[in-house]
């Protein structure tokens, strides 16, 4: 089965990737190749999050978890978040064997959001107590 991918800018800055199928050894090169454009564009600039919804991938392959590591280089650079949510327990159970565990992993993407809201008003706080001193 060929690996689907549909990227959607879910909220301001929130780009989810939802890949559908396995993303093995020879599919992992379409992930890749939905995502570059991603980075290159102007809507890098506007991004914060990259986060993953694995809900419908049950398996990464080597190659899968090399471009995920990858990604989490450059979105680092960029200072973009990369995010992970509905991983299928055997995909979790293969992150936790080659010792890949984001700082993110979260159980659907409204437990993801309430992470994101939270961040985003503690930042705010931040910046008014910042701005009385």
């Amino acid at each position: 089965m060929p690996l689907k991918i549909t990227i959607t800018d879910k909220d301001s800055g929130i780009f989810i990737v939802a890949p559908e199928g396995q993303i093995n050894n020879s599919t992992y090169i379409i992930m890749e190749d939905h995502i570059k454009p991603l980075l290159d564009s102007k809507l890098n600039s506007q991004m914060e999050i990259m986060a993953f919804d694995l809900r419908s991938v049950n398996y990464i392959a080597s190659l899968g978890f090399g471009l995920l590591l990858k990604l989490k280089r450059i979105l680092n650079e960029k200072n973009i978040s990369i995010m992970f949510f509905n991983i299928q327990p055997q995909v979790k159970a293969i992150f936790k064997s080659i010792e890949f565990i984001p700082n993110h992993i979260f159980k659907d993407f409204n437990e993801l959001y309430e992470f994101i809201k939270k961040q985003r008003n503690n930042i705010q706080n931040e910046n008014k107590n910042i701005k009385k001193e």
